[in-house]
């Protein structure tokens, strides 16, 4: 996610965009369910932020 994040950074710069940052979960292990109430808090406050 690091190169990807830098390229949307300088994306943005470039077009003179503001570059709000980024929200990235990851799975530990396959066992568990992807999406879990500590993540969908994480998404809400991440999409909050734009209002």
């Amino acid at each position: 996610m690091d190169l990807y994040e830098e390229m949307m950074k300088r994306y943005c710069k470039h077009c003179g965009l503001t570059y709000a940052g980024m929200l990235a979960e990851r799975q530990r292990n396959l066992k568990e369910p992807f999406m879990n109430e500590a993540k969908e808090g994480h998404a809400r406050g991440f999409a909050k932020s734009f209002l």
